[in-house]
């Protein structure tokens, strides 16, 4: 977890969800339908059963399947607790419809992994079970049809079953446990204590789960696993008349017996509650507020443009409020870090509009009254004609811009929005119908109307106030402080300034080719410019639209003093907030507010490398804005956002053990070593200066390599790249290495068991055991790879043993690191478990490990583990992000080139001898071991209040 993360969490804290929805506001209502996409045949079958199947053919060959059930943790009753979710689990665990070793090998040998989510999830009102055949030849597809409708109507759950499945789902709780989860479960029982959704978490309570029967599940499934309870959605590279045949001859024969149970209600929001504060002290988690109006909501809304008008409007206003609060936070004089607006509908029975407010250093007594204020002011004034009409702009982009790419949207993106849509009673429009309703709905809008919508979201119950502070406080210096700059008049909101100019419009002369090279396999060209800088490109169709930019430079991790490691990659994290010599982030964000971009820094152990993503229009703006951060990088001040992320940090990371984990660990490999976390002083000294100091020689110095991946042609790319980085200075070339780099090494000397603790939920403890292998290169590859494919077949073994065999928890993980010329790499196996079974747990790992070493696995067990992992590459490269990382750095060393193109066949290739070898080599030697375990006893945390 970097730095920023540790902020991430707080859109989580109020379980808010960034989608825009809106119960009626006022506005005018415009009349018409939505229609659906033509190309989706749907129909009732006689037993009710709802289907919609589309040909798709991306992938080529390939085909997903949704069942979709009516039935979630809302429609449990009281002694079913967990219900659901245990129902689908144990359609995979039952004795009759379980995966087995041939089920489970079959899938494999089509692409498909039985991963930890086991392919389903389960909501509050819907379970949907998934499957996704990259090769749907006619056994793959008959045998996953056939699985589908035994999870239907042919689960048939035993006490044993039960029982074991019970440690599997508990072990999941707890892996889902955090302080913030925690949090935002204590904020929606303040905000809305009358939902049955506040206490229905679809995982159940210990309680629940512990008392869970096979009877009980019996009775659940076979009360909502019903016809007209289900939807099957079938995209694939097939006629949909055929897939519809097949839906028809699985699932019409599937019968039912009685009426349908009534869905239970969502229940009910106060929306006549007043101001109200909860104040929650977690030392762990960032001082944060949020403050929140919700309103009642109902579950379903015809979906045609009336609806959709009414969204828009919400859409609209937040995009304005947003920018507001933006510009709040830079205008606080230092006081917040941070003001996000979420809005929440995915929230059975509410919606909610809340402002997040991060404060600097915990000065919340500052950041609350310039919030009320803004809002106040907001919701007096309302947005300006120009502040409507930019938003327009913006949110009539993202509808353009989601027309082209539909052509080439993958079967398992549209089979999932399919059966969202189909359970939710929603219509599923093409791209280009979706545009011209918003076109509709927004004909008429006024900034009038967009205030009175504001105005009528804001009226519900509220505002509620939750403060998250490490310090104890009264909710009365909450309320009593919203009151009181409630009572202060209004200033007179600070006028935007005129929209400044983009300042990087040109760079001088476009750059002269000086050379072209073709390349047929893979088909790229590569440009060289007079000044130095190298261009590879690639045409793509993947995804209509989307070009991927990439520039290369410098030489990484090798040119950073290793006592400056961790001040580098932090800075990088942070490098585009920076902004430029010319303009603020803030303005960055306004001036490319209609077009998809970026700039992201990162620091490869070979080079630095700085990203974008755009589109072909956009593709120029890109660029300039690339070759701006590369030219006249911004170094702006970052300082106060330093120290309350840093603050941030260290309060929240000794609460997840994977990072408590990382940390015991490097510090017993390489107690010396950069790799280990600086003390908390040093990094409190770090400041924005030592980000420009470490980061802006190679930024603005060293020669680039440009590269560009997807739908664009290869004039516009060429001519483009010479507007900006073929017209920049030349760069010369010079050693840029430091004296010596620090990588992992591990050396010969035994290193005893490390037992560190956490601060997280005390029912959870991890086990990391690390082998360490060898420094990787390319000439070894065979070998790595084989130890990949022995990761996955240790992967399997762990889940079959420790998951499906004891219980004990919810996703083992095995996998390697293995970097070329750079750390020593290693194979680590990965498990979270209750803290009582830590030794046996690990007593486990150990015999798993040894029996690999031992060559105690089959054939098959490989080909389990290489069919999926083969379907993933093939489906990898038929993306952009395969290919830009294949070429990004090609110029230069063409080694990851070589292996991309290879990997595939090199992987098939692998013999089961090459394995075991692996497995006998690198297993039979004890492993590292990290132990986490709660700092707070279990049993002295239940007893406390």
């Amino acid at each position: 977890m970097g730095l920023r993360s540790a902020l991430a969490a707080l859109a989580a804290l109020a379980a808010l969800t960034p989608v825009w929805a809106s119960p009626a506001s006022g506005a005018a209502s415009t009349v018409g339908a939505i229609h659906p996409d033509p190309a989706i045949l749907r129909g009732v079958l006689a037993n009710g059963v709802r289907y919609a199947v589309m040909h798709n053919a991306n992938p080529s060959g390939g085909t997903s399947i949704r069942l979709g059930v009516a039935v979630g943790s809302l429609d449990e009753a009281d002694d079913e607790r967990g219900a659901a979710h245990f129902v689908e689990h144990l359609t995979f665990d039952g004795p009759s419809v379980g995966p087995d070793a041939s089920l489970e090998g079959t899938f494999a040998a089509a692409g498909v992994a039985f991963g930890r989510d086991r392919n389903a999830a389960t909501d509050y009102r819907s379970t949907v079970y998934r499957i996704d055949l990259p090769r749907a030849d006619p056994p793959a597809l008959d045998l996953a049809f056939k699985w589908l409708r035994q999870v239907a109507d042919g689960g048939r759950f035993t006490d044993a079953a039960v029982n074991q499945e019970r440690g599997v789902i508990l072990a999941e709780r707890e892996a889902r446990m955090t302080a913030t989860q925690s949090a935002a479960e204590a904020i929606n029982r303040f905000q809305t204590p009358g939902l049955r959704f506040v206490d229905r978490a679809p995982i159940g309570t210990v309680a629940s789960i512990g008392a869970m029967t096979a009877a009980r599940l019996n009775g659940f499934y076979q009360r909502w696993y019903r016809p007209e309870n289900a939807v099957v959605v079938v995209v694939g590279d097939e006629r949909a008349a055929t897939l519809e045949a097949k839906v028809r001859s699985t699932f019409g024969s599937w019968t039912h017996q009685g009426l349908a149970p009534a869905h239970l209600s969502a229940g009910l929001v106060d929306d006549k509650r007043g101001l109200d504060v909860v104040v929650r002290v977690e030392p762990t988690l960032p001082t944060a507020l949020s403050v929140c109006a919700v309103r009642p909501r109902a579950e379903h809304e015809a979906d045609d443009v009336a609806r959709l008008r009414r969204r828009t409007l919400v859409a609209l206003w937040a995009t304005v409020l947003q920018t507001r609060l933006s510009r709040l936070a830079q205008d606080s004089a230092g006081a917040i870090l941070e003001a996000q607006l979420r809005l929440d509908t995915a929230s059975p029975g509410r919606s909610s509009v809340c402002v997040i407010v991060v404060p600097t250093r915990d000065a919340w007594r500052t950041a609350l009254p310039l919030v009320e204020a803004e809002l106040r002011r907001f919701g007096t004034a309302g947005p300006s004609e120009d502040d409507l009409e930019g938003a327009i702009r913006a949110l009539r982009a993202d509808y353009r811009g989601a027309v082209p790419k539909a052509a080439t949207q993958a079967s398992p993106d549209l089979a999932g929005a399919i059966v969202d849509d189909q359970l939710a009673g929603d219509v599923t429009a093409t791209p280009g119908e979706a545009f011209a309703a918003f076109d509709t709905a927004v004909a008429d809008l006024t900034p009038a109307g967009l205030k009175s919508a504001f105005n009528g979201y804001w009226s519900g119950a509220g505002p509620l106030i939750a403060l998250l502070t490490p310090r104890p406080t009264e909710a009365a210096e909450v309320t009593a402080l919203w009151k009181k700059g409630a009572e202060v008049p209004l200033a007179a909101a600070r006028a935007p300034g005129p929209s400044a100019a983009w300042a990087y419009a040109s760079f001088g002369r476009s750059g002269r080719i000086a050379r072209r090279e073709s390349f047929a396999t893979p088909a790229f060209t590569r440009v060289a410019y007079a000044n130095g800088v190298t261009l590879n490109f690639m045409h793509t169709d993947f995804v209509k639209d989307q070009v991927k930019v990439a520039v290369a430079f410098g030489v990484g991790r090798r040119e950073i003093p290793d006592r400056d490691r961790f001040g580098a990659e932090l800075g990088a994290g942070l490098f585009k907030l920076g902004g430029l010599g010319r303009h603020d982030y803030a303005q960055i964000e306004t001036l490319f507010g209609e077009q998809a971009w970026g700039a992201e820094l990162k620091i490869d152990d070979f080079a630095f490398l700085l990203k974008g993503s755009t589109t072909a229009s956009g593709l120029a703006g890109q660029l300039e804005l690339l070759a701006a951060y590369l030219n006249d990088p911004g170094f702006r001040d970052l300082d106060p956002l330093l120290a309350t992320a840093l603050e941030a940090f260290y309060r929240n990371y000794r609460t997840h053990l994977d990072l408590v984990a990382n940390v015991a660990f490097y510090a017993g490999v390489a107690p010396n070593g950069p790799a280990n976390l600086p003390p908390r002083e040093t990094l409190a000294r770090l400041r924005t200066a030592d980000f420009e100091r470490l980061l802006k020689p190679a930024l603005t110095r060293a020669p680039l390599e440009v590269t560009i991946v997807g739908d664009v042609d290869e004039k516009t790319a060429v001519q483009q790249v010479a507007n900006t980085f073929g017209a920049l200075p030349p760069r010369r070339s010079r050693p840029r290495e430091q004296a010596e780099t620090w990588f992992l090494r591990f050396g010969d000397q035994a290193i005893a068991p490390m037992r560190v603790t956490h601060e997280g939920p005390a029912e959870k403890a991890l086990i990391e055991a690390v082998w360490p292998l060898y420094v990787a290169t390319p000439r070894r590859r065979r070998e790595e790879i084989a130890l990949g494919l022995l990761a996955k077949v240790f992967s399997d073994s762990l889940r079959h043993r420790l998951r499906d065999g004891l219980g004990k928890t919810y996703g083992p993980d095995a996998s390697t690191r293995m970097p070329d010329l750079a750390d020593q790499g290693f194979l680590q196996a990965v498990v979270e478990t209750a803290p009582i079974d830590v030794d046996a747990v690990l007593a486990e790992i150990r015999r798993a490990a040894a029996d690999l070493a031992a060559g105690a696995f089959t054939d098959a067990d490989l080909e389990i583990a290489r069919g999926p992992e083969l379907a993933r590459l093939a489906a990898a490269a038929r993306t952009n992000d395969w290919w830009i990382a294949a070429l990004e750095r090609s110029a230069r060393d063409g080694v990851a080139l070589k292996d991309l193109l290879a990997m595939r066949d090199l992987t098939a290739s692998i013999t089961p001898a090459e394995v075991r070898k692996a497995a006998a080599d690198w297993l039979s030697h004890p492993p590292i071991v990290v132990i986490v375990t709660p700092k707070i006893d279990p049993a002295v945390r239940k007893s406390q209040p």
